[in-house]
């Protein structure tokens, strides 16, 4: 009786864990895509009126 539910425990933590990562990345990824542009914009910007 114990086996089960300390599965479906560990199975959780499993799946949160990973849902938590990859919420984590996707959203440092978007951060720093969010920055690229904004940098490349700038620095188009500044180079085509100097």
């Amino acid at each position: 009786m114990l086996a089960p539910s300390l599965l479906c425990y560990y199975l959780t933590i499993a799946f949160h864990g990973i849902l938590h990562f990859t919420m984590k990345s996707a959203l440092g990824g978007a951060f720093y895509m969010i920055i690229r542009f904004v940098t490349v914009r700038l620095s188009s910007r500044r180079s085509l009126n100097p």
